[in-house]
């Protein structure tokens, strides 16, 4: 299908002033509870795996046994050429379809900087999801996964030319830091017995967990008005810059300590006003371009 992404509306209800708090502050005292209520919730979260499939626990367990018994990944920056090692302790932060997370320590080679903690995104590929597909079309998806990954996950820097990791974060925008190549990847390398790993990886800021494994435990009405109030300024910011996200959800809107929501995962985003082939998670579709589809 295709749609036209909708140009933002400048008249849109978050540049009404307002005698609470201005839309870029954030320092009304319904925000100030609901940050403080927000880290409550986080602090008390459940545990990142509490909520895994069979499958996912085995590739989270493979990959955590592998990082135990000494895996240090080699890898090259595709921005920069850098060369670096990840390191564990590993801490599992989420897995999906085409990706596994998990905070690792960057290690520069040939330095003696500090480690630093970063949030490893890791190509992965779930088989189960290949299950009907036949050998030929398995074995292009699999060929591709590793392009694939990289300009899914790159995409959105093409999108914001000039606009730094750390600009966009103070934005609530998540924006890898780096894509690398592992050079070292075992061949054939499998994450418990459903999922293959690519040697290709992204970097990110590391956050804490996403919305979706808190809001079962009850959001206060402060905390809700204010993850809203964050996540309209953040959308209207990539609107002003002219990109549409097109798969906001609970799983991608990613949380601090601190109550800072960030929008990430990019990989449906698109230049506001370009008809473009209509890819999204369609529960979550609004209601207009839902009824258009």
């Amino acid at each position: 299908e295709q749609t036209t992404v909708p140009v933002a509306d400048s008249s849109g209800f978050i540049q009404i002033p307002s005698s609470r708090a201005t839309p870029t502050t954030l320092n009304a005292p319904i925000d100030l509870q609901g940050r403080r209520d927000i880290r409550i919730i986080v602090r008390n979260r459940p545990p990142a795996d509490s909520d895994l499939s069979p499958s996912e626990i085995a590739a989270k367990n493979g990959f955590e046994r592998r990082f135990v018994q000494g895996l240090q990944l080699k890898v090259e920056s595709l921005f920069s050429g850098g060369v670096f090692t990840l390191t564990g302790p590993a801490q599992f932060l989420g897995i999906g379809s085409t990706a596994i997370v998990y905070s690792l320590n960057k290690v520069q080679a040939d330095t003696a900087s500090a480690p630093e903690r970063v949030a490893a995104k890791i190509s992965v590929r779930n088989l189960n999801s290949l299950r009907d597909a036949s050998a030929s079309e398995r074995q292009q998806v699999l060929d591709q996964a590793p392009e694939r990954f990289v300009s899914s996950e790159g995409a959105v820097r093409n999108l914001l030319p000039g606009v730094t990791p750390e600009t966009a974060l103070e934005q609530g925008i998540l924006l890898p830091l780096d894509i690398c190549r592992v050079t070292n990847m075992p061949s054939n390398f499998r994450a418990g017995p459903d999922y293959n790993v690519f040697p290709r990886v992204a970097l990110f800021p590391v956050l804490t967990c996403d919305l979706f494994l808190v809001v079962e435990s009850g959001l206060s009405r402060a905390a809700k008005l204010h993850l809203t109030r964050q996540l309209v300024v953040s959308v209207a910011w990539l609107h002003r810059h002219g990109v549409a996200h097109n798969d906001l959800k609970l799983e991608n809107v990613f949380l601090s300590e601190e109550g800072k929501a960030v929008i990430g995962d990019f990989g449906f985003a698109a230049e506001v006003g370009t008809s473009t082939r209509l890819q999204s998670t369609p529960t979550f579709l609004d209601p207009q371009t839902a009824e258009e589809s």
